[in-house]
């Protein structure tokens, strides 16, 4: 299946949640027939088990958000 949109990098948590960055550091998250901006900035993003979101921000930081 092809979805639409540009990612550099996408996740899949365990409870099927799509999560991904594109090329100028921006998240979105799949709601199954469009992808959802989300507020923040992210260079590489890991979804984890419970929605746990984590991340490397512009900074270099590792930072993690439950959604």
């Amino acid at each position: 299946i092809k979805v639409p949109g540009v990612l550099k990098q996408v996740s899949v948590g365990s409870d099927g949640s799509v999560w991904g960055v594109n090329p100028g550091d921006e998240i979105f998250r799949w709601t199954g027939s469009s992808w959802e901006k989300i507020p923040g900035g992210l260079n590489n993003i890991s979804v984890a088990d419970s929605g746990l979101v984590w991340g490397v921000n512009r900074d270099g930081q590792i930072v993690s958000r439950s959604f």
